[in-house]
């Protein structure tokens, strides 16, 4: 009987300590973001006549994929295959094909976060730094081409899904460091963040009926002001009617 309970106690130990460590590694993710989108070197980009006939392949490839958090890391990989081609058609100057790009860039990030609001999938956090490493492709891409309203679209839609991830994992990374041109950031869970919302909402709400509360004890205030001048009024005249001359107050 003790040896039972001996082995019960060392089991919810461990238990314990499994989920301490699991919920310590979900708070404390660090993750490295590089820029390490190369150049397209293949042969089929966006100015090949074939290029249509390749994302075909890809979508074709979508369709057969029934795990939902591998068909959204899947359509990551080809926005990030994406970028790859812009990268290559500008450092050619190749500004249409870099455009065609962009524009299935902006199409599949659209899809992605379409396919979010209908999923309740979890463990999207992988796929979730993706998209903050492609915002970190898109700055670069921006610093180069800055007057390229299609990049600039780009890093808008990435953002939009970044916030979309959020509202899926609970989790936000924050910057943490820079070093040897790479970042460092970390996950850390949105309680604390929703929780401040929260409490600036509650303070808004109390600031609202403050002032609505203001007007009415300013209006009471009158009306009694009012109230005490007709008695005054009203003791005047009856004096004057007993006394022939106005009253005393």
């Amino acid at each position: 009987m003790r040896k039972s309970i001996g082995w019960m106690a060392c089991l919810c130990t461990l238990a314990l300590l499994c989920m301490a460590g699991a919920a310590a590694a979900q708070e404390q993710t660090e993750t490295v973001f590089l820029d390490d989108v190369q150049p397209y070197n293949g042969p089929i980009g966006p100015g090949n006549p074939l290029y249509g006939l390749k994302i075909a392949f890809e979508d074709l490839d979508l369709a057969f994929t029934t795990n939902e958090t591998e068909y959204i890391t899947k359509q990551l990989k080809h926005s990030r295959l994406r970028l790859s081609e812009v990268r290559s058609e500008l450092q050619q100057n190749n500004t249409e094909a870099a455009e065609r790009a962009i524009a299935l860039y902006l199409q599949s990030t659209n899809a992605t976060r379409l396919r979010l609001q209908a999923t309740n999938e979890t463990g999207l956090l992988h796929a979730q730094e993706m998209v903050l490493k492609h915002q970190l492709v898109l700055q670069n891409l921006l610093e180069a081409n800055p007057n390229s309203t299609g990049l600039q679209r780009a890093y808008n839609n990435s953002l939009a899904l970044e916030q979309k991830f959020q509202e899926k994992t609970q989790m936000r990374f924050e910057r943490i460091a820079e070093k040897n041109q790479a970042t460092f950031m970390k996950a850390v869970m949105m309680e604390l963040k929703q929780q401040e919302r929260e409490e600036a909402k509650e303070n808004r709400t109390a600031q609202v009926q403050e002032t609505r509360t203001v007007p009415v004890k300013a209006g009471a205030d009158t009306a009694n002001t009012t109230g005490q001048e007709k008695a005054a009024a009203a003791k005047g005249a009856m004096g004057f009617a007993n006394n022939g001359k106005p009253g005393n107050a």
